[in-house]
């Protein structure tokens, strides 16, 4: 009964304040006991969400640069942001939807991001790690600027050349994974169309990418080392610029490009666009016509011979104590079965070949295996022996080996006027050597030499010198009297410690088979035409000039406008730079040829790269 009491008595005290707060929600005021209606003012209030934060970048990774690291993020509800380093001082973020850049110090750091609105805060934190001697990538080549401090083992920000892969924009986990890698200058472009592993060279352990000795982008010419760099020997898309060909075709190691290795994508302009499988020496040259065949005459017949070499020239650069393994293509072109030896002169303890006697039916061909093993550090030459009887053909070798430690490295040049040299003549050449240690002024062994490809020394020349950071001189040799002519290379080796270098370059020595009196009437009339020629480009290029001028001047007014009202896409962005990048390297030469002064040619220099830095901050 108790129970049942006290259940009443709350129950009747439930039901009264129920009643009372009702009376107060619907009047305001207390029950009369009459039904009555007045207007009462009613305001509903959304209190607005936190905002909601997500933090892209930096990621928990190892930037490889303390200068311009990415801070992006992706925000909603927020009315105001910032962020700090280490609980440091408060950076306000002014614009919440434009990219932010920032510099820090080497080591480890930790970013706090805020965002907030009247409803509350939100915060996201990420550590990550700045260090600049993680992993070195030297590519001097495809920058508009040397950078002096990738060869002290530190990397900063240059600006590029073309559209070549900025790697300081990703950090050391990323670059292992790299997709779209791009080099370019203004004689070509390597686009790679599979991702790489940019840390997986040849020689992992170094932590250093050396594209500028294992890339050449030249006139005419796309070369990658694939035995240094095996981890970018994969497909890619190239393109080579200011060529003059009518109808070009692909040459790989000088030898035409099989349609299963290469494809012509397209050809405009001086520009050729081809698709690769792999690497070597890309070139190209004008196709020839196919002249109709002469009528068969009468007379006996004979037995056919001849065969076919690929290829006309083996260049191999490896480690000390690596082995290495190419092939060499041999086809029968004769009309009956021929026996083929093989021999080498020279490189007995570097080249070994297992088959040295084959036997080919017409239009057949084989493929004969050459193992290369690098024992001694230098650079050697030698030569293939490929005969039939009644023919031979050789093909030259040259086999530079490097040390396992690599200190200093060195790049050889033979200049383009002693690339033909006579007997008694000197022959100079261009060597450059730098620092890869950090070992400070050095004292270091230097041995020159010239060597035929039979593997054979015809000079050599000894000499020290003193380098901090790196030396660029010339060299001069003579060649002796009694050289027979052929094909030559010149060398050197650096020497310090266990630690060897070695680079080369090729030469040819002939004496000249033309008299005189030719050659002076052939040169007058070549300077003739010449002089001809240079009036009518001097008046083309003037006319031609002033029209590209005004119409670089309207597109350029064109991009600023269309900058400040935004909307560009990404893609419309970068056709956008690559004619920028177009009309920079036309004024470049207009300056270089004396067409327009230096004040207007800095000018507009410093126009075009404030347009390209605005694309590339709002829109890339």
């Amino acid at each position: 009964m108790k129970k049942i009491g006290v259940f009443i008595i709350l129950l009747t005290l439930i039901i009264v304040l129920s009643f009372s707060v009702l009376s107060i929600k619907i009047t305001g005021e207390t029950v009369t006991g009459k039904a009555a209606s007045r207007p009462t003012n009613i305001s509903i209030s959304i209190l607005p969400a936190v905002p909601t934060l997500n933090l892209i970048k930096p990621r928990n990774e190892t930037y490889l640069t303390n200068t311009s690291i990415p801070l992006q993020y992706e925000v909603s509800n927020a009315e105001k942001g910032w962020y700090n380093l280490e609980g440091g001082e408060n950076i306000t973020i002014t614009s919440l939807t434009s990219p932010i850049y920032f510099n820090t110090s080497q080591g480890s750091h930790t970013l706090y991001l805020y965002a907030n609105n009247t409803a509350g805060e939100t915060t996201k934190n990420i550590t990550f790690t700045v260090n600049s001697t993680r992993f070195i990538i030297i590519d001097d080549e495809y920058e508009k600027e040397e950078d002096e401090y990738e060869d002290k083992g530190e990397m900063r920000r240059n600006e590029k050349k073309g559209s070549s892969t900025e790697f300081l924009d990703y950090t050391y986990e990323e670059i292992q994974n790299l997709t779209g890698i791009t080099l370019e200058n203004d004689y070509g472009k390597i686009f790679f169309n599979r991702a790489i592993n940019i840390t997986n060279d040849s020689l992992p352990t170094d932590n250093i990418l050396n594209l500028n000795n294992n890339t050449n982008i030249s006139l005419n010419r796309i070369e990658l080392n694939s035995t240094a760099l095996p981890n970018f020997n994969t497909s890619a898309t190239l393109w080579l610029y200011n060529l003059t060909f009518s109808n070009p075709r692909i040459l790989r190691n000088g030898e035409v490009c099989p349609s299963t290795i290469c494809i012509k994508e397209s050809y405009s302009s001086g520009i050729l666009k081809f698709n690769v499988t792999s690497f070597s020496v890309y070139s190209a040259e004008e196709t020839p016509v196919t002249l109709p065949a002469a009528p068969p005459t009468g007379g006996g017949g004979g037995r056919g011979i001849g065969f076919e070499v690929t290829p006309k020239k083996i260049e191999v650069r490896m480690k000390q104590g690596k082995v290495f393994k190419t092939i060499l293509k041999i086809k029968n072109l004769g009309k009956s079965p021929q026996n083929f030896t093989i021999n080498k002169a020279g490189l007995e303890d570097f080249l070994i070949i297992k088959e040295k006697e084959i036997i080919l039916n017409p239009g057949e061909e084989k493929e004969i295996n050459l193992i290369f093993i690098a024992s001694t550090a230098s650079t050697h030459t030698g030569k293939l022996i490929i005969s039939i009887k009644g023919a031979k053909k050789e093909i030259p070798i040259l086999l530079e080996v490097k040390s396992r430690i690599l200190l200093f490295d060195v790049i050889l040049k033979i200049p383009p006027k002693y690339k033909n040299i006579q007997a008694n003549e000197s022959l100079t050449f261009d060597v450059r050597i730098f620092d890869l240690g950090e070992m400070g002024k050095t004292n270091l062994s230097l041995e020159y030499y010239i060597k035929d490809f039979k593997g054979g020394t015809i000079v050599k020349e000894k000499e020290n010198i003193t380098i901090e950071t790196q030396v660029s001189f010339s060299k001069t040799l003579r060649l002796p009297k009694d050289i027979p002519d052929g094909q030559y290379l010149a060398g050197v080796d650096v020497k310090y410690d266990i630690s060897l270098s070695t680079a080369s370059d090729t030469f040819n020595v002939g004496k000249p088979k033309i008299k005189f009196y030719i050659i002076y009437l052939l040169g007058i009339g070549i300077l003739f035409i010449i002089i001809i020629g240079v009036i009518l480009i001097l008046r083309y290029y003037t006319k031609r000039l002033g029209e590209i001028t005004t119409k670089y001047t309207q597109e350029m007014k064109e991009i600023e406008g269309r900058i400040k009202k935004g909307h560009i896409k990404m893609k419309e962005a970068n056709k956008m730079i690559n004619r920028l990048n177009a009309k920079s390297f036309l004024l470049t030469k207009a300056f270089e040829k004396g067409y327009i002064k230096k004040e207007s040619y800095e000018k507009s220099r410093k126009r075009i790269n404030k347009i390209k830095r605005e694309l590339k901050k709002k829109y890339l």
